[in-house]
């Protein structure tokens, strides 16, 4: 009979131990602190280019970028204008302008190749240094036992509940710890 209060007692105390150990979460977004990350990176990587290589590698990435846009706008076209009884889809108009895009970026490309791919190196080598993951993992520790992805909640709806203010957004935390950390 005296393990009966005994047991009691340990319980009473691992039920008030365990309250306090109830999970801790944090909302993050992200892609801003990826974007964050490669916004810095490519800063850093563009620091010992002179003006007019910081200029043509410019130019070329707005070439590309419209290249790029362009061919999605070509697809989501080529998607819209299928019909049940095509298999195949209709020929955008636009293919010969995609061509000539094609060729202005290859050529503006050419004379910066070597440099373009080594400031691609080097911006994967800084992105590396501070991995989104990583600088998450950094701020949370000791303070919090979950972080979900704010922008993906919107999106995706992972959160299951949120009451209205309950939580805390580090985001701004992380982007101050990513300076702090990047300062020279």
């Amino acid at each position: 009979m005296k393990t009966f209060p005994l047991l009691i007692s340990c319980l009473l105390l691992i039920g008030c131990t365990h309250q306090d150990a109830a999970p801790r979460w944090a909302v993050a977004n992200k892609s801003q602190i990826d974007t964050a990350i490669y916004v810095w990176s490519r800063d850093k990587a563009s620091e010992s280019l002179t003006p007019e290589e910081q200029e043509q590698i410019r130019q070329y990435e707005a070439l590309q970028n419209e290249l790029t846009r362009k061919q999605v706008e070509s697809r989501m076209r080529n998607m819209s204008l299928r019909t049940p009884d095509s298999p195949t889809p209709t020929t955008p108009a636009s293919d010969s302008e995609l061509d000539a895009l094609s060729k202005r970026v290859a050529d503006a490309k050419a004379p910066i190749a070597d440099l373009a791919d080594r400031r691609a190196r080097k911006m994967e080598e800084y992105r590396n240094q501070f991995s989104t993951e990583k600088l998450i993992a950094e701020f949370a520790k000791g303070h919090f036992d979950l972080v979900v992805d704010s922008g993906q909640i919107s999106s995706h709806s992972v959160a299951l509940y949120n009451k209205t203010g309950e939580v805390l957004d580090i985001t701004d935390g992380i982007l101050n710890l990513l300076k702090e950390k990047t300062k020279p």
